[in-house]
């Protein structure tokens, strides 16, 4: 039986389900969710329902995700690095042009930059489980409800810039040697070509050129024109953070998702804008209360590092241990 006291469950109820009630709801849920159904079968699960489904695997516990690895995505034969994403190193042209009429001053101007290394991004945003994951093994309390309520697949939010690189570090130390994650930590080392491997915050460059897809230059993580399928914004109607992975359509090429709408994400970049900031940072991504306006892959906000006041989450990179 699956019970919420247990520490390794990260939902929150204390209803007892057995195995079989469990499996019968997950297999209805789960493809609602990823808007799938049986094979050859084309359907359309609107967005509401789809996060709804999304919620209550969040509720019973979503089997994608692995209690015994730090609630990271499960290891499969598809995706045996746990859902991060090899990056590759090139450049992109970053912001918006001064006749797009939706863009903010602070997008402009439209300059090439370039990544000059390769890295893995995580597949979604550290979700509830994760950070409490983190939390639990650390002792440490949290400081906001945000960081432990809700669905646990979900992503976590009101984080600060501390406590994001306080995750980072410890997700780092469980890369490493003897620790919980090391087939996984060299496996990523591995793929990058290097002897050991650093979990960071992606930079603001690092984050727009994957959502642009690179040279491709796409307006959204999912292509040039808005569709209210492929992220969570105001006008989807859900009202709150979804579930990661209901909005699977919105991936980008290197298929990173939720990277438009449902969270905005830390990023490691100090704020540079129209005015200029060396203790503010830039966040990326918009959210699931601003229109699709604000959620293109150029949209760009500015937050105090304390978090606390606000929806941030984050998403995490890794990166060669020597990268910083």
């Amino acid at each position: 039986d699956l019970v919420a006291d247990d520490p390794r469950v990260p939902a929150r109820n204390t209803r007892v389900i057995s195995d079989e009630v469990r499996g019968a709801v997950v297999a209805a849920l789960l493809p609602a969710m990823q808007n799938a159904d049986a094979p050859g079968v084309a359907t359309h699960v609107p967005a509401v329902v789809r996060a709804r489904a999304g919620a209550a695997l969040g509720w019973i516990g979503d089997p994608r995700f692995d209690a015994d690895a730090c609630w990271l995505p499960v290891a499969t034969p598809e995706d045996p690095l746990r859902g991060f994403r090899f990056i590759p190193a090139g450049s992109f042209v970053m912001g918006s042009a001064d006749d797009d009429a939706e863009a903010y001053a602070d997008e402009k101007p439209q300059h090439e930059e370039t990544i000059a290394r390769p890295c893995l991004m995580a597949r979604w945003p550290v979700t509830v489980a994760q950070f409490s994951a983190y939390l639990r093994s650390v002792g440490r309390k949290p400081a906001h409800p945000h960081w432990v309520l809700g669905p646990s697949n979900t992503p976590v939010r009101c984080v600060s810039m501390d406590e994001a690189d306080a995750y980072c570090a410890w997700l780092t130390q469980q890369m490493a040697i003897g620790a919980t994650l090391t087939g996984t930590g060299m496996a990523l080392a591995r793929r990058l070509g290097v002897a050991r491997v650093q979990v960071r915050l992606p930079s603001e460059e690092e984050w727009e050129y994957v959502a642009r897809s690179g040279r491709d230059g796409l307006r959204y993580p999912f292509g040039m024109v808005d569709n209210v399928d492929c992220r969570n914004a105001d006008d989807t109607h859900i009202g709150a953070p979804s579930a990661v992975g209901a909005f699977s359509r919105g991936a980008s090429r290197w298929r990173v998702e939720e990277l438009s709408g449902n969270v905005p994400e830390l990023t490691s970049s100090p704020w540079r804008g129209i005015y200029l900031s060396s203790f503010l940072r830039v966040v990326r991504g918009g959210s699931f209360s601003l229109s699709p306006r604000n959620v293109r892959s150029a949209f760009r906000q500015v937050g105090h590092p304390n978090g606390l006041g606000n929806l941030f989450g984050f998403r995490v990179v890794v990166a060669p241990a020597s990268d910083l």
